[in-house]
């Protein structure tokens, strides 16, 4: 059942039923058997799936692998998307929310600023085709069958950047460094290098903080205001580490 205020982000539920759909045909998620323009979507039961979370991910090493092959076999596909998903561009209208908000005082940090900015050029001029991507992969839209896994809620199914599934799975999985180098390893592709990993994780953590930040008012304000702090804090630690510059000047 569609969320009756989905927030600031502007769902397609026209593109989530092609996307879900097409899941559900090659297998990398439930099928699909009834869906409206409302955002009501029926899908069958997988037996024996449990969503995932981030002490699952820790508890069982394999459960890595399986979402790199999972994520693999999307970014891989023929599946064509109509939307982008542009991370700088929504960045900046809740950037620009915010500080609409806040009577427009600073909403990020100045260190912080700069790394996008300089992140931006080179993501911008980057020679990496755009791939059909899931965009919203938190451990709970990751359901695990033991032996594959499947990917549900589409709600934000775009194309977009391969590094942006695989960054947003680390920060919201938690991953560490061993787990990280697992998926990109169980990914096997060139043009997600670790450094292209770092610098797609500091675009979610800081999309994600804003978005926390929209949030305030809400009935989770609490849980958002934590989570919104977190978020921060890991993009703040990624420029501040001494090999920020050679990731971002290493995008090709």
């Amino acid at each position: 059942m569609p969320r009756s205020n989905p927030g600031p982000f502007h769902i397609d539920r026209q593109e989530e039923v092609i996307a879900a759909r097409f899941a559900g045909t090659v297998g990398i998620g439930p099928p699909v058997l009834y869906a409206n323009p409302q955002g009501v979507m029926l899908t069958r039961f997988i037996e024996d799936a449990k969503p995932m979370s981030i002490e699952a991910y820790q508890a069982d090493p394999s459960s890595v692998p399986r979402a790199a092959h999972v994520v693999a076999r999307l970014h891989q596909s023929d599946l064509r998307l109509t939307r982008r998903f542009d991370p700088f561009r929504i960045i900046d209208e809740y950037r620009a929310e915010c500080q609409q908000r806040s009577h427009d005082l600073p909403v990020l940090p100045s260190t912080l600023e700069a790394a996008l900015e300089g992140a931006r050029a080179h993501v911008t001029d980057s020679s990496v085709p755009l791939v059909p991507s899931h965009c919203d992969l938190v451990p709970e839209n990751c359901l695990d069958a033991g032996s594959h896994m499947f990917l549900i809620d589409w709600e934000y199914a775009r194309m977009n950047d391969p590094a942006w599934d695989l960054a947003y799975l680390c920060v919201e999985g938690a991953f560490d460094m061993t787990q990280e180098q697992l998926l990109l390893a169980s990914y096997d592709d060139a043009a997600v290098t670790y450094g292209r990993l770092q610098v797609f994780k500091l675009l979610t953590c800081t999309l994600n903080a804003l978005w926390g930040v929209l949030q305030e008012g809400t009935k989770g304000q609490q849980f958002f205001g934590s989570w919104t702090r977190e978020r921060l804090a890991s993009a703040l630690q990624l420029t501040e580490d001494p090999r920020w510059t050679k990731w971002v000047a290493e995008l090709k």
